[in-house]
C-alpha cells in the first residue's frame, strides 16, 4: 500500500553491479518501460526519481554503493542493489 505517495516498505529488488550506470536501461531492466528512449522520455518528463529525488538529466551516470529506490511515477518501484564482488 502506498501512503502520502512514500515508496512502500517492501519492493521488488533488481540487483546491479556496483559502479556507474545510466538510468535509461535501469528501467528497462525493472520492467517499467520498454526502450532505452522511452525512459529518456519519462526522466524528462520529470516521473523519474532516486531515493525521493527528482532525475533531471537523463544522460548523467549514477553510482550506486548502496540500495537505492528508483520509482516511475507513483505507484512504480524498485530497490536497486549492488552486487558485491
Amino acid at each position: 500500500m502506498i501512503v502520502n505517495k512514500e515508496a512502500p516498505e517492501e519492493m521488488p529488488e533488481l540487483r546491479i553491479e556496483p559502479g556507474a550506470h545510466k538510468l535509461p536501461p535501469l528501467l528497462v531492466k525493472a520492467g517499467f518501460v520498454g526502450s532505452n528512449s522511452e525512459g529518456m522520455r519519462k526522466i524528462k518528463e520529470g516521473a523519474v526519481r532516486l531515493d525521493g529525488q527528482k532525475v533531471v538529466d537523463e544522460r548523467q551516470d549514477h553510482a550506486f554503493v548502496k540500495p537505492v529506490v528508483l520509482q516511475l511515477g507513483n505507484r512504480r518501484f524498485v530497490r536497486l542493489v549492488p552486487q558485491s564482488n
